[in-house]
């Protein structure tokens, strides 16, 4: 016949064999990362950004940011940059949606940034400025007449050399700047205070 004291030893005994039973092991590898699917990036005007799966339409992530994107976001390599239009720069990571850089350039975008060779081509205020893609440093700037509205285009133009960025502006401008020396090589006023809203588009490209 069990004493108390053999009783509870039973008992502390068995409570033991159960949580030793319940211990998890876990693996000393490293964490499986998640792979990057197509993805649809989208920004809303209630300041929101959303990384959609381009497959199904799942939301992987969303960002709040602090104004209006001013267009499209760029794709970099494995970040995604968004434009404000209160002036800010902004790099997400791609996967998880984390800021991995960001700038206030106290200056109005209103244009959409665009991805050349190594370098990103970003219009705002009446600058236009070369921005490393992958250390966000701003290499070079150009000043135009007035604030640039759209998208730039580059492309190369058959009988002149190098490679030439074509840019709209508010006060109704249009300008050709040699992509190398970064200089305006001219610009035209086709009619006054009409102002543009489209982005350029090159014909006769030789590239």
């Amino acid at each position: 016949m069990k004493t108390a004291f053999g009783f509870l030893i039973s008992g502390l005994v068995a409570t033991s064999l159960l949580f030793t039973s319940c211990t998890k092991e876990f693996s000393n590898d490293d964490p499986i990362s998640k792979t990057y699917m197509p993805t649809v990036f989208v920004g809303s005007n209630h300041k929101l950004v959303y990384a959609l799966d381009a497959t199904t339409g799942a939301r992987n992530w969303e960002y709040m940011a602090e104004a209006v994107l001013s267009g499209a976001p760029l794709i970099l390599e494995d970040a995604v940059l968004l434009t404000l239009t209160n002036g800010t720069l902004i790099k997400l990571d791609k996967l998880t949606g984390e800021v991995k850089y960001q700038r206030a350039l106290s200056l109005p975008i209103a244009s959409i940034p665009v991805l050349h060779k190594n370098s990103i081509y970003l219009g705002a205020g009446n600058d236009i400025f070369q921005i490393d893609p992958n250390t966000m440093d701003f290499l070079d700037t150009v000043t135009i007449t007035g604030n640039v509205t759209t998208s730039p285009v580059i492309g190369s133009i058959r009988g002149l050399e190098g490679e030439y960025l074509f840019a709209t502006t508010a006060n109704s401008t249009i300008h050709a700047i040699n992509m190398e020396s970064l200089v305006n090589v001219w610009n035209s006023s086709p009619g006054a205070n009409i102002g543009f809203e489209s982005a350029p588009c090159l014909d006769g490209d030789s590239a």
